[in-house]
């Protein structure tokens, strides 16, 4: 049995791995390549034990540093975006990585995570304002064990703007209403709030609930990512999918329910949430 510091990883016939993928606006470099090297070796772990093993990495195409590093190319947000991406697949190629059996791409997810935005506001765990869907997240904090000040100063380093007219400055865009530079410098889509784009947590949130449904066995990403990202790409997930949060270092399983929106044909399950202190973390799920 697979186990990540001293602490079992259940699966039982398949193993459904969610990969924390690049930002294609630069050069990769071995932070990253340490994280895609360290998800291959555990799905091909997995594969010698006899698990059939699912692995989507994604790619965030859509985002404010891969719109400045394109504008100072001169080149169209998903051409640069395809370059770099090039780069990245012979870097990993050469790695001995193996593809990924998933590779979702953020900017063809858009209509899902319209779909993630108006779940979240049935379910009354978002709000809109100005064209913007902001996801309530004042208790992601306490749950990642954070301090408000840490907290902050995480959300600062990773380019938020905490005083932008959202109700608790912990709360994060699921869906941004457009700027000035929409249609120019960065990309905007029509949605029932106005022209925008989506949020960076939310497009991770909504790629991993396309492609599994409501339960991941195994997440695996870059230990500076832990907050705010995936802190917040799997507070909404739980929160549409109606699984609660596991606060301690176990898991529990619960039952989780759709919230009335249509993602895949998944059907819904038991599954549960646990982090790892190291540079992975698991979405402890003991469904399969």
């Amino acid at each position: 049995m697979l186990r990540l510091e001293g602490r079992p990883v259940p699966v039982v016939g398949r193993a459904r791995m969610y990969v924390c993928g690049i930002t294609p606006y630069d050069t990769t470099h071995l932070g990253h390549a340490a994280t895609f090297v360290w998800g291959d070796v555990a799905a091909r772990v997995l594969r010698h034990a006899g698990v059939d093993v699912e692995v989507c990495r994604n790619v965030t195409d859509v985002d404010d540093v891969l719109d400045a590093a394109a504008a100072r190319a001169g080149s169209r947000f998903d051409s640069f975006a395809a370059v770099q991406q090039f780069r990245f697949d012979r870097d990993m190629a050469a790695l001995g990585v193996r593809r990924p059996t998933h590779e979702p791409r953020a900017h063809n997810f858009v209509p899902q995570v319209e779909a993630l935005a108006a779940a979240l506001l049935d379910a009354g765990a978002a709000y809109e304002r100005g064209g913007t869907v902001w996801f309530r997240g004042a208790e992601v904090t306490s749950w990642s064990g954070l301090d408000a000040t840490t907290a902050r100063a995480l959300a600062r380093e990773f380019g938020e703007d905490l005083e932008d007219g959202r109700d608790h400055w912990a709360d994060v865009a699921v869906w941004r209403a457009a700027g000035p530079g929409a249609g120019t410098t960065e990309p905007a889509w029509p949605s029932p709030w106005g022209d925008g784009r989506p949020g960076w947590h939310a497009e991770c949130a909504a790629m991993a609930l396309t492609t599994f449904g409501p339960a991941l066995d195994l997440h695996v990403g870059g230990a500076d990512l832990r907050y705010p990202h995936h802190a917040y790409e799997a507070a909404m997930a739980q929160a549409v999918t109606g699984c609660d949060r596991s606060p301690g270092p176990g898991c529990t399983s619960v039952s989780c329910r759709w919230a009335g929106r249509r993602w895949p044909s998944r059907p819904a399950t038991s599954c549960s949430w646990a982090t790892s202190s190291s540079g992975t973390h698991r979405r402890c799920c003991g469904c399969c």
